[in-house]
Formats: structure tokens, sequence, C-alpha cells
């Protein structure tokens, strides 16, 4: 049954998830100087699960940071998290190809998407996309349940100029996505981009965790705070120069639903250091990785 969903209680959650440890990691005037003494296992599955477990990190004090209202380090977190969804992205597809590793879920796949759009990062959400669409083209690729992970791959190859990675494929549609993705290159948003936005956000809400107990779409708590599907949204119109669209719903007017400036990509010494660890003991998992910082 529904409950209500509390903004606040949320954030809670991830704070006490995180065992008080987010605040710390807020006031570092250099959090890196301590990510950097992260050891890297020897073993090459190990050091996959390293690459998730970071992303999932960076994600969820990204969030915790911008609701604290520490927006430079909640947007370089976010960055950070891009890059490390790619990196885990990569090895998991190319492990896939080869029928040695389980295949990445278009719904974690689809909201990394969005995630890295929403934050301006485009060339790593090109990356993503290809490394879904390699998994789409083996026929023993299941989409799986849920349409907010193929909504938001639609959308985002759209917006950036690729194929749909999901063609052929059987998923689960949402009105509202369906006119979104219909609707949002449109210079007037308010004939049927608004409202459908708006029935998006209330469907974020009724399926995020905290309301749902049955079942939910946005199960991670940051998930259920930081609406990546939408704000990918509002952040390609502002690319294209479309005019922005006022969506007037609570889920927006939190500080983790803005549009921040974009910062540069980064990838910090001790990532850099995973991938040559990784280029070490298995190189084939990193194919197709071709961004500079991975070089």
């Amino acid at each position: 049954m529904p409950k209500p969903w509390s903004a606040d209680k949320t954030y809670r959650s991830i704070v006490s998830s995180l065992q008080d440890e987010t605040s710390e990691w807020i006031l570092y005037t250099n959090p890196q100087a301590k990510l950097n003494q992260f050891n890297w296992p020897q073993e090459d599955y190990r050091i996959l699960g390293a690459f998730g477990s970071l992303a999932q990190w960076f994600r969820a004090n990204s969030c915790t940071a911008l609701y604290a209202g520490e927006t430079d380090r909640g947007v370089e977190f976010a960055g950070l998290k891009s890059v490390c969804s790619l990196l885990d992205a990569t090895v998991y597809t190319n492990g896939f190809r080869l029928g040695k590793s389980s295949a990445p879920t278009v719904h974690s796949l689809g909201l990394s998407i969005a995630h890295a759009v929403a934050f301006g990062h485009m060339d790593i959400g090109r990356g993503l996309i290809r490394q879904l669409a390699g998994c789409a083209e083996l026929d023993t690729f299941k989409v799986g349940l849920g349409c907010v992970g193929p909504f938001c791959a639609r959308l985002c190859s759209d917006g950036l100029g690729m194929a749909n990675p999901l063609v052929g494929k059987a998923f689960e549609k949402l009105a509202a996505y369906e006119i979104i993705l219909s609707t949002w290159k449109e210079p007037d948003p308010h004939s049927g981009l608004a409202p459908a936005c708006l029935d998006a956000c209330e469907y974020h809400v009724a399926n995020s965790k905290m309301s749902n107990t049955e079942w939910h779409d946005f199960d991670e708590r940051d998930a259920q705070l930081m609406p990546v599907e939408l704000l990918a949204v509002l952040r390609l119109r502002e690319l294209q120069g479309f005019p922005p669209v006022k969506v007037d719903h609570p889920l927006m007017t939190l500080p983790t639903a803005n549009l921040y400036p974009i910062q540069p990509e980064t990838c910090p010494d001790f990532v850099k250091a995973g991938i040559d660890k990784l280029r070490d003991v298995a190189s084939w998992r990193l194919k197709g990785l071709d961004l500079w910082w991975a070089q």
C-alpha cells in the first residue's frame, strides 16, 4: 500500500546507511586524498565489484551533498559516479559477450545514462549507450522488468543522436514517458510535455521505495531524491536551445532536482590505478573504452 513520502526522511536514511560518514566526506577540503588510499584487489572479478561499489558510493554522497547544499562537492561526485558507472558497465558487458559475466540490467544502465546526461557528461552517456547496445544485440539479453530504464535509454539515445539500443526488444511502457519521448523537442513545452513531466513526477514518487512497499522502480534511496529521468529531459532541451519546462511538483523543488553547471569530466588517480590494475590482469574487459581518461 502507498504510504506518505518524505524527502527529509529519505535523506536521513541515506546518511544513516552511510554510518554518518557522509558529513565527514563532504567537509573534507580534498576528500580524494583519502580515496587515493583505496587498495585495488589483485583478482579481476574483485576489481569489477570495486568499480560498481565506487559508483554507488559517489552516487549516494553526491545526492546527500546536493541535498545539504554542498553544490560543488555534489556535482563533483556526480561526475565521478558516471566515470565509475561506465567502467562498471564496460567490464561487465565485455564479460557478458564472452559468457564470463552477467549482463548489466537495462534498469541500472538506463538510469546511469540519464544521470550522466543530467550532469552534462555526454561522452560518458554515449559510452553507456554503446555498452547497452553491445548487450542488446545478443539473443540471450533480456530487458527485464520496469519502464524507467528503457525510457532513459531511448530518450538519451535520441537526444545524443544515436540509434535506439533497444530496437526489437520488448519492454514495459508508461504513457507519460511515451508522451515525453514524442514531445521533448517541441518548442512549446506546455502543450503536452509539461503535463507528461508532471505525471512522470507522480509516477516517480508513487514508485519509490519510501512510498510503495510492494513494487518500486526507484529502489535506492538516492534515486528517490534525484529524478535523473526528468533532469535528463531538461538538460537535453537546454543543450538544444529549447525553452525550459516548468514542472510544478514538490519533487522538482528538491535541491537534488536542479540542473547544475556542467563541470569537466575528471578521473582521479585512484580510479586510473584501478584501470591500470585491470589492464594488467584482464585487459580484454576494457575493450571499447575509448575516453581520454581511460587511455
